[in-house]
C-alpha cells in the first residue's frame, strides 16, 4: 500500500510540475540549463513522468517556475504562482532564445569571411599554420 501512495504522489507532483514549467513558458531544455548547467530535457521529463527529484532540485524548480512548493506537493489546490517569478521563467527563455539567434548569427558572418577570405588564395598557394 505504500509504494502506491508513494507512487501515486510521485506522479501527482511531476504532473504539477509539469504545469508550472507549462504556465512558465519554459522548454524542457531551458530547465536542464538552468538546474545542471546542460541543455538536458530527459532529466526533466523523468521527473515530470513520476521520478520524485530531491528537496534541492525540487526547490530550485519551484522558484525556476514561480509556484510554491505547497502546491507541487499538493497541499494546497491553487498554483499560488508569484508573477515577478514567473517573469523572471519566462525572460530566461527569451534570453536562451536570443543567445542562440546571435550565435547561429555569428557563426554565419565567421563562415562567410572565411570563404570570402579563403578566395584569395589562388589553387597552389599553401596554407601554413
Amino acid at each position: 500500500m505504500t509504494a502506491f501512495i508513494e507512487e501515486k504522489t510521485a506522479k501527482s507532483v511531476g504532473k504539477r510540475l509539469k504545469i508550472a514549467r507549462t504556465m512558465a513558458k519554459v522548454r524542457q531544455e531551458d530547465v536542464g540549463v538552468h538546474i545542471w548547467g546542460e541543455p538536458i530535457k530527459n532529466r526533466i521529463s523523468e521527473i515530470e513522468n513520476g521520478r520524485l527529484p530531491n528537496s534541492a532540485i525540487l526547490l530550485r524548480l519551484c522558484l525556476f517556475y514561480g509556484v510554491s512548493a505547497d502546491w507541487v506537493l499538493g497541499f494546497t489546490g491553487e498554483p499560488d504562482i508569484d508573477p515577478k517569478l514567473s517573469q523572471v521563467a519566462i525572460l530566461y527563455n527569451a534570453i536562451a532564445e536570443r543567445s542562440v539567434a546571435m550565435v547561429n548569427n555569428y557563426i554565419e558572418r565567421l563562415s562567410e569571411a572565411s570563404i570570402a577570405h579563403l578566395t584569395h588564395f589562388n589553387d597552389n598557394s599553401i596554407l601554413e599554420l
